[in-house]
């Protein structure tokens, strides 16, 4: 153990001494990776006698390495498990501490020396928010993993946080949101354009922390009943090209169709660029939420719930229970808003016969719930129980509604700017120049092939 202390000190102790210029990060964790291993040590005596030695910040390379070595010795070697499952029993180890030297290295590492880290530090960061849900402290991790995105969102070159740019914790955020249903950083998160991804010449970016990323959005968006918002991000999932289905795809567009039947009233088809492998796969694979869908749409209500009674268990392992019963409930909904076309004003109890609701008491409550949110406009006289059908009273003259339009006009505005600017640098990019070169008089002069 000292032999092994004394080696990764002389990592940072030997460039200090010959030279006055900052710590050469990278050539440290090579040197780390080169000259040291854990082989034969315990992840218990790691712990215990070797982490307190390196202290974070000016350790953080040496802290994210051994940390990952633990991790690694201690995480359940069995196959084919999911991400909670492979972190719930650890070997060997004192969990509490483990939990408490990986929050105090998240929370306090040096950001320039994680850009060095590779994917170690994210690792971390994906151990570290799997434990806590698992343990039921999703909460505890929301602040830590926040700003340990934003240490990850460094760049050096120009010295400064790019907020607009994906990593592969992203979707750790998230999963601790919807764990613990608390989405306010959630949201802030979401609120930033994605315009750039994170990577660096020693780490990679796996193609699932992406698609991660939009399928948890769309989750915290169908939580806060944010239908349109949803909708638009399992729709990115959806659309990534892809030659074989992921499971995430697949739990993506049974999400995308049910709320699409919540919000619209029917399945709104994929956009036309989706790819054809994708859409010919996917819905013989999800048949059951297509016949769901045609109950819905035929109006055919002991049909639609016959099929959530017999396919319950079903819909639980898919998580999709909540929305199961808010689509039952927009059935209602949906015929109520059809009254509002063919009738000016109509009982209660007339209501309650064409919608095949269970008593007048239930329809007043559902149609006073969608008065209060906008789905219908309407009035309920209390003496004779009648329901009164209005048109929609807004006039589009009120201040608020300018200033979303301007807000609007202005996003078009900064896009427009983006796209601009992705543009420049993609004609610029050498790579691309090669490319147009190499392909002169050829005609061919489509980016996406260019680029292949």
């Amino acid at each position: 153990m000292e032999s092994l202390v004394s080696t990764v000190r002389s990592f940072y102790q030997t460039h200090q001494a010959e030279t006055s210029k900052p710590l050469n990060y990278q050539e440290i964790i090579s040197n780390f990776n080169a000259n040291t291993t854990f082989q034969n040590e315990t992840a218990d005596n790691l712990l215990n006698n070797l982490v307190p030695l390196f202290p974070v910040p000016e350790f953080t390379l040496a802290t994210i390495t051994i940390l990952n070595n633990i991790i690694g010795k201690v995480q359940s070697k069995v196959r084919n498990l999911n991400e909670i499952e492979a972190v719930s029993n650890l070997t060997g180890i004192n969990e509490q501490k483990l939990m408490s030297e990986l929050e105090n290295c998240l929370k306090n590492s040096d950001h320039k020396q994680i850009e060095y880290s590779g994917d170690m530090f994210a690792d971390l960061c994906h151990f570290y928010t799997n434990k806590l849900i698992h343990l039921n402290q999703a909460k505890k991790g929301l602040l830590t993993i926040n700003e340990s995105i934003r240490k990850l969102q460094y760049d050096s070159h120009n010295a400064k946080f790019n907020t607009n740019q994906m990593t592969t914790v992203h979707s750790d955020l998230l999963k601790l949101s919807l764990s613990s249903k608390n989405f306010t950083l959630a949201l802030k998160l979401m609120s930033n354009e994605i315009l750039d991804i994170k990577k660096t010449s020693c780490s990679t970016f796996d193609a699932k922390y992406y698609l991660s990323y939009f399928y948890y959005c769309g989750c915290v968006s169908a939580s806060l009943k944010h239908f349109e918002d949803s909708l638009f991000y399992f729709e990115q999932v959806l659309n990534v090209p892809a030659n074989a289905l992921s499971q995430i795809m697949i739990d993506s567009y049974k999400k995308y169709v049910l709320i699409s039947l919540i919000y619209k009233g029917k399945v709104l088809a994929l956009p036309k660029y989706t790819s054809r492998k994708v859409v010919n796969q996917i819905k013989p694979m999800c048949s059951v939420y297509h016949e769901l869908a045609s109950a819905f749409i035929d109006y055919e209500l002991d049909k639609l719930n016959s099929l959530c009674q017999k396919y319950e268990e079903m819909f639980e392992r898919d998580r999709n229970n909540g929305l199961i019963k808010q689509l039952q409930n927009a059935f209602y909904k949906l015929n109520i808003q059809k009254l509002t076309k063919t009738f000016i004003t109509l009982s209660l109890s007339d209501i309650v016969a064409k919608t095949r609701l269970n008593s007048t008491s239930h329809a007043e409550t559902l149609i006073l719930n969608m008065i209060r949110d906008g789905e219908v406009f309407a009035t309920i006289n209390q003496k004779d129980g009648m329901v009164s059908f209005h048109d929609n009273p807004e006039k589009y003259d009120n201040p608020s509604l300018t200033n979303q339009l301007t807000g609007e006009i202005f996003g078009c505005i900064d896009m427009e700017n983006n796209i601009k600017q992705m543009e420049n640098e993609i004609s610029t990019h050498p790579h691309y120049i090669q490319k147009c070169q190499a392909n002169a008089g050829t005609g061919i002069d489509e980016i996406d092939q260019l680029l292949q």
